[in-house]
């Protein structure tokens, strides 16, 4: 079995799961990370989402070839509103509901919404601990794997702090979205290789979703994306490690802009099938 083609969904917008599922095979992709409140219409949370839409999301993506890799729900698990912080954890665990019925990948977040400075990530690290503990239980209850993607911006942020994560979880449930450019802050791009292997020696085990994208570097040092090949990033060491590890990943394309897709999945074959 070869890795899997796949793009974020709702980068093409929102509408039936019919004519998504059809527009993504158009494409030339066999994977997706669906968060479904943002691409499906009729969908506005998981929470209190029915078994039958969830029926007519898996009939209409399982009838296009198009497996469910992720299923995204974006919550802050380092929220210091202990309330906020609670209703993200029950939509998240209404996602690992509905992913058991969409028998998806498993259910996908990062750990933070925006930038969290480094005071900040020391605070609120246990408490992302604390919460994807919660949903590594359920996770193992309901038979659906959580994905955690570390972003260098927010409170799971580097190498050393998401293999700690793991091991204090301790739960086979837990796994990894990898996302290269995420673990990238502007000093680190002159020495992608180095940051790359890293991750792979810290977390690579549990790596089970690639996110893919490109970017280049404004005036003041802001990450921007790019159409795949025509930016910074370097892929040598990535797909080299890919192929050699997990042949059967999915490469899901972020940030992709449907005028230029074919040339992104072009350039996805490329790597894919080397």
């Amino acid at each position: 079995m070869d890795m899997k083609l796949g793009v974020r969904a709702h980068d093409y917008g929102k509408m039936s799961a019919e004519a998504m599922a059809e527009l993504l095979k158009r494409e030339g992709f066999d994977a997706a990370q669906l968060a479904a409140a943002k691409a499906i219409e009729g969908v506005d949370s998981y929470i209190g989402m029915s078994r039958e839409k969830a029926g007519e999301i898996r009939k209409a993506f399982d009838e296009n070839g198009i497996f469910i890799s992720v299923l995204g729900c974006y919550i802050d698990i380092s929220c210091r509103d202990r309330a906020v912080y609670e209703n993200h954890l029950e939509l998240f665990k209404s996602a690992i509901q509905v992913s058991s019925w969409l028998n998806a990948g498993m259910v996908g977040t990062e750990s933070s919404y925006g930038v969290v400075e480094m005071e900040d990530k020391e605070k609120t690290i246990g408490q992302v601990t604390e919460g994807l503990s919660i949903l590594a239980e359920e996770g193992e209850r309901m038979g659906v794997n959580v994905g955690i993607e570390p972003v260098a911006t927010h409170t799971l942020y580097s190498p050393e702090w998401t293999r700690r994560l793991l091991d204090q979880v301790g739960s086979s449930r837990l796994q990894v979205i990898f996302d290269p450019v995420n673990m990238l802050a502007p000093d680190m791009v002159n020495r992608q290789d180095e940051v790359w292997e890293t991750c792979f020696q810290a977390f690579g085990r549990e790596i089970a979703a690639i996110h893919l994208k490109d970017f280049k570097l404004d005036e003041n040092g802001m990450f921007v994306p790019c159409p795949l090949g025509t930016g910074l990033m370097e892929y040598d060491t990535l797909f080299r490690w890919l192929h050699r590890e997990k042949p059967e990943i999915s490469i899901l394309r972020e940030e992709i802009d449907p005028v230029t897709a074919q040339d992104d999945v072009a350039f996805m074959k490329k790597w894919i099938e080397k």
